[in-house]
């Protein structure tokens, strides 16, 4: 092989080292932790009878109540559907389910913060002045996170898809998992978890 192929075989590759492990770090990675994965022998028990709300197909749980708007600060968990129904209330009734899965998950929430409109001026002849308007913005803050798990359920009612926990909404390198004792804590009494 000649010198001039050698250098360019090289040349080559390094680029391309360089090129994926500048890609690389711009990617965060998480691991979750292992004391909330379910094994073959979790399941989980709801505890009530779970009103869903026409055109929905899930109802969040937080501090161990039903709740339509959840406080994105601290751990919540929620029930989810197959089907929505768009004119009709569904339910969940108590009932046991089997967890046949879990899967981690990681929640991008977009922040994009607008400010105020600001007037630039442009004076074209010393006679005639026209103003512009123009609408600032600015999206280039990271965005926040939910790290979670989703719990994915089996039982006699088919409609019943899944089970989803996440922790308390945070930036990047602070989100956290939640733990075990989070998760049955944001259940209480509505949904017992057997992990």
């Amino acid at each position: 092989m000649k010198t001039s192929q050698l250098y360019i075989i090289s040349t080559v590759l390094l680029l391309s080292i360089l090129i994926l492990t500048g890609c690389q770090s711009v990617y965060y990675t998480y691991s979750g932790p292992p004391d909330i994965t379910a094994s073959t022998a979790s399941s989980i028990n709801i505890n009530q009878k779970i009103p869903l709300n026409p055109g929905t197909t899930r109802i969040f749980i937080q501090d161990g109540r039903l709740v339509d708007s959840i406080n994105h600060y601290k751990p919540n968990c929620n029930i989810e559907i197959r089907k929505r129904n768009d004119n009709n209330w569904q339910y969940v009734d108590a009932s046991q389910f089997k967890i046949t899965g879990s899967q981690y998950t990681e929640e991008e929430i977009v922040k994009r913060q607008y400010f105020k409109p600001q007037m630039l001026a442009f004076n074209n002849t010393p006679s005639n002045s026209n103003l512009l308007l123009a609408n600032t913005f600015d999206d280039s803050g990271s965005s926040d996170i939910y790290l979670g798990i989703h719990y994915y359920l089996s039982g006699n009612d088919k409609n019943v898809m899944r089970l989803s926990c996440r922790g308390a909404l945070d930036a990047p390198d602070k989100a956290q998992y939640p733990t075990r004792e989070e998760i049955i804590k944001t259940l209480g009494d509505v949904v017992t978890v057997k992990l």
